[in-house]
């Protein structure tokens, strides 16, 4: 797989019809610290990636996904915003359909009990003064 960037255009070209926002992010490192391609400036930055939270990379102004030029169903899985909140895919030519897929995701943390009393906690206003 060899996605490519346009940083003229601010194109990612995709050249399958599944790609993950993880295989995008990898993608972009690797284009980034190759030659000179930092003079473009940053693309797309990431949060995340690590339990338990998981990976969105938003895309820097301007930057959009093209999918496939082929005929076939594109499927983005993952989180992928953009800067300026509108849809990370570029309106696509021909009989193409993309799915961006966003996965949900819960994680509970629990961090144990606090160690107040009843009368603790009610004195300072955590629950209901006792009577």
């Amino acid at each position: 797989m060899a996605i490519t960037f346009d940083p003229i255009n601010k194109i990612i070209q995709l050249d399958t019809f599944s790609v993950s926002e993880r295989e995008m992010w990898t993608s972009f490192v690797d284009w980034s610290v190759q030659s000179d391609n930092l003079k473009f400036g940053v693309g797309m930055t990431q949060l995340g990636g690590l339990a338990p939270v998981a990976l969105y990379i938003t895309l820097a102004t301007g930057w959009r996904i093209r999918p496939l030029a082929q005929a076939g169903i594109t499927t983005i899985t993952g989180n992928v915003l953009t800067a300026e909140g509108t849809s990370p895919v570029e309106q696509a030519v021909g009989a193409v359909q993309v799915n961006l897929e966003t996965p949900v995701k819960a994680v509970a943390i629990s961090t144990g009990q606090s160690g107040l009393t009843t009368a603790e906690a009610a004195n300072i206003g955590l629950i209901p003064a006792l009577l």
